[in-house]
């Protein structure tokens, strides 16, 4: 039984809205004319690197319509802290690991919505279906990196870390993961995935430990959520049904092999 990458299908009237600003252009590189045998070498290399890398055409995060007044106070489960307060890292959230927290960027209003921000050096794991190994699974790693006028989304896989995919929206960027996952299955299922989801900023424990940052509070279009601690019962409930889905996935690459069929003696 081969069992179905676990994309999100989102209808287009529920899908995430994002920021809507001009398209951000990624910064040029300066062009340096070659010094010698050693600059000509490293200039060669970061053409290889460049090529390797899969642009996506898409459209940078659009503005979220929230509705102030349909804002609930969303439940989060307890995370480990440090001496000062600080959640500890790496830290298991839901199917997530969460790396680094990142910074949040105030003085570009592209890098949040009312809905969500997008923090500079966020960095997040999960365990998703392999884009180049039909029968097995790798960790793909997200991050948000300071594209100047706006956010890029950047994605790379355990197994073909030279070969990133970067986008101008977390959307953009996860339908690529999800369509090369499906293609090299042949397999003929909706390539849409949810963005927010993948990056995590859905989840109420990452969307409360983003908003914790320093400069939260300054960002103009963001709307400030409410947030209360699960009680240790319920927060024991949650966090041993995301360890047994985190299992799941994890055991997906199993799953999709093929058992040799016995021959008849």
């Amino acid at each position: 039984m081969q069992l179905s990458p676990p994309h999100a299908r989102v209808p287009k009237r529920q899908r995430d809205q994002e920021e809507q600003a001009p398209r951000p252009k990624a910064p040029k590189r300066p062009k340096k004319q070659p010094k010698g045998k050693a600059s000509t070498e490293k200039q060669q290399k970061a053409t290889a690197a460049d090529a390797a890398t899969t642009t996506v055409a898409s459209a940078p995060p659009k503005r979220s319509k929230v509705n102030p007044v349909n804002l609930k106070t969303r439940r989060v489960q307890p995370i480990e802290k440090d001496e000062n307060g600080n959640p500890k890292l790496p830290q298991n959230i839901g199917v997530s690991t969460i790396l680094c927290l990142g910074e949040i960027v105030t003085d570009r209003k592209t890098f949040h919505n009312e809905r969500y921000i997008f923090p500079v050096g966020y960095k997040v794991q999960r365990t998703y279906p392999s884009m180049i190994h039909p029968d097995a699974n790798t960790i793909v790693t997200s991050t948000i990196l300071d594209g100047g006028e706006g956010p890029l989304f950047h994605i790379s896989a355990a197994d073909q870390p030279e070969e990133p995919i970067v986008a101008n929206s977390a959307t953009g960027a996860w339908t690529a993961v999800v369509r090369k996952a499906n293609e090299i299955r042949k397999r003929d299922h909706s390539n849409s995935a949810s963005g927010p989801d993948y990056y995590g900023f859905k989840h109420p424990t990452i969307a409360k430990m983003i908003q914790d940052l320093p400069g939260a509070k300054k960002l103009p279009n963001y709307l400030w959520q409410s947030f209360e601690e699960m009680e240790p019962k319920a927060a024991k409930g949650v966090m041993a049904a995301a360890q047994k889905k985190r299992g799941n996935l994890e055991i997906m690459g199993n799953a999709n092999r093929k058992t040799p069929t016995k021959q008849k003696s």
